[in-house]
């Protein structure tokens, strides 16, 4: 379950990184998801903000491609 909100996660923030309207779809849930971490446990708060950057940043060097 986990790997699975993790891979969601990690998923929104990559559609975020593509521009102005895939942001302000993606924006909503991943506030949602973000905030259920927040209030679920540190540890799965700092998951969550690692597999965010990692998404980002894989997708922007072009490692990931959306």
């Amino acid at each position: 379950m986990d790997v699975l909100y993790l891979f969601t996660t990690a998923f929104l923030a990559t559609l975020a990184a593509q521009g102005l309207r895939p942001a302000a779809v993606a924006f909503f849930p991943l506030a949602v998801f973000l905030y259920f971490a927040w209030k679920s446990t540190t540890a799965f708060l700092v998951a969550n903000l690692i597999a965010i950057v990692v998404a980002v940043v894989a997708t922007e060097t072009g490692i990931s491609p959306l």
